[in-house]
């Protein structure tokens, strides 16, 4: 199985690996750069899928602003009249839509994202394709999660308190977070401790 996500949406990319204790994100996209790590306590895994679609208000913006700008081409082509038929005028004039071709192309996509929320988002692309790539990295991310609540929580300790480790376990397993299986093993070795301990 292999850690590590990457993903490329255009220009933009993010990639996400999966380490003991954190996962490490790395995100570049228009404008600016991001590395960082996110802790697995800050990690939630309630996912909610968004996206936008094609934006109708956007498109006919941009297309006015290329309506207008072919206007003004015709007019100056009009009243210049010595114009219209010189090639540079209308190689300048298609040169001119050029800027509006990729705004279009871009309004018309769409896009979809899915996050999982806790004290800090993990977001990932989840386009039809990225789509079974990401749910089985966050089944991935599940287990390294696992794994670190029971190295963290499910070895008792002797320097604290007995009864606030039990209430933390079974918090632990009242939220989902870790099996009946070692909610299980931690009351027998608590059974166990407290037998030693009379």
């Amino acid at each position: 199985m292999k850690p590590d996500l990457h993903q490329q949406n255009g220009r933009d990319y993010r990639k996400f690996r999966i380490g003991a204790d954190a996962l490490h994100v790395e995100r570049r996209q228009l404008g600016g750069y991001n590395s960082y790590k996110l802790d697995w306590d800050e990690i939630g895994f309630d996912a909610v899928v968004s996206g936008h679609g094609f934006d109708v208000r956007r498109t006919f913006l941009v297309g006015s602003l290329l309506l207008n700008y072919a206007l003004a081409v015709l007019v100056v082509g009009l009243v210049w009249d010595w114009l219209l038929g010189a090639w540079w005028f209308w190689a300048l004039a298609v040169a001119g839509l050029l800027p509006f071709v990729y705004p279009l192309y871009r309004l018309t996509r769409t896009s979809l994202t899915k996050t999982l929320y806790g004290d800090n988002n993990v977001v990932f692309f989840y386009r039809e394709q990225d789509a079974a790539a990401v749910d089985a990295f966050i089944e991935r991310m599940r287990v390294a999660h696992r794994r670190y609540l029971q190295r963290r929580f499910l070895q008792l300790d002797d320097l604290l308190p007995l009864d606030d480790q039990v209430k933390m376990v079974q918090s632990l397993y009242l939220s989902k977070l870790i099996s009946r299986e070692d909610l299980a093993d931690v009351m027998a070795e608590v059974k166990t401790r407290r037998l030693f301990e009379d």
